[in-house]
Formats: C-alpha cells, structure tokens, sequence
C-alpha cells in the first residue's frame, strides 16, 4: 500500500504574495543567491595606526645629554625617559612601568634583593622592624633580610626573644 502526502495542498495552486515569490525566480536548490559573495570590506584603520606606530617608534632620532648626543630609537628614548622618571620617584611613571614590565614579562628586582633590603632597613625605624619581627615569630616564620649597615632584624632583642628561626612544635 502506497503512502501519499496530503493530496489536498498538491491540488492547491501556488498563490504568489508576500513572502512567496514567483517560482520561476526562486533560488534553485544548491544554488547560492549571492553568487559573487560579499563585497570585500574596506581594509581596516587599526591595522594602519599600528603600521605608523610601529614606524614612528623605530625612526632613529638623536638626543642630547648633558655634553653628549646620542642616537637611539624613539621607543629606547621613550623607555629611557620613564626609567629615568621612575628612578627620580615619579608614581605615574612607577605604575606605567610596573604594568610594561609585567606585560613584557621583565623582573624589575632582578639583581637587586641586595639593594631593595638595604633600602627598606635604612627607611624603617627600629621600632617597625620589632614590630614586623614579632609578627614573624608569633607565626613561625624566620626573617630573611639583609643586614644594613645600622641594623637589621635579625639584631634585635624582643623581651629577651630574639628573631631566631622559630621552633616547629
């Protein structure tokens, strides 16, 4: 026994309106309505500021220190300058350099744990450093400065305590 599909709309005819275009001009099954394709799009703005960006920051250029005239690249003079305003105490200098450095992937204390622990010992009062070595001891942990020319942490006598590594129970 044949099955057959609803007879009654096959005996319909085709109305033509909206939404439902003239058979002769439907799109053929397979057949793409846009042929051509898309229109190519207009080549973007952002790949050419970057272009003129990158140029701009490899154009040599010379400066002038002091007595001396050197010639760098614009980007090297860039990064000397805010190295130079960070290191002359500068905070927004200090943010921008800290976020480029950590988005370049360069450890700005490298070297320096020396330097950054005589820095800290000769700010801080010996009142701050008894104040931070009893937090240590209190929490089982040995302080590791470096010792400054005046005093360090590990010099100093809390009641008869001193900052020695602390015991494991």
């Amino acid at each position: 026994m044949a099955h057959f599909k609803n007879t009654k709309a096959q005996c319909k005819p085709y109305e033509v309106g909206y939404d439902r275009p003239p058979k002769k001009s439907q799109f053929k099954r397979g057949q793409s309505g846009n042929p051509a394709g898309a229109k190519r799009k207009v080549a973007s703005v952002v790949a050419d500021l970057r272009t003129s960006l990158e140029q701009a920051l490899n154009r040599p250029a010379k400066f002038r220190i002091g007595e001396r005239e050197l010639s760098m690249t614009k980007a090297a003079a860039g990064i000397t300058q805010l190295v130079t305003q960070f290191s002359e105490g500068d905070r927004h200098a200090r943010r921008n350099l800290i976020a480029l450095a950590d988005k370049l992937g360069v450890d700005l204390t490298a070297g320096q744990q020396g330097n950054i622990g005589e820095a800290v010992a000769t700010v801080m009062s010996a009142n701050d450093e008894a104040i931070i070595a009893d937090f240590l001891h209190r929490h089982g942990v040995e302080p590791e400065l470096v010792e400054a020319k005046s005093h360090s942490i590990s010099d100093q006598d809390l009641d008869g305590m001193t900052a020695s590594p602390a015991k494991e129970k």
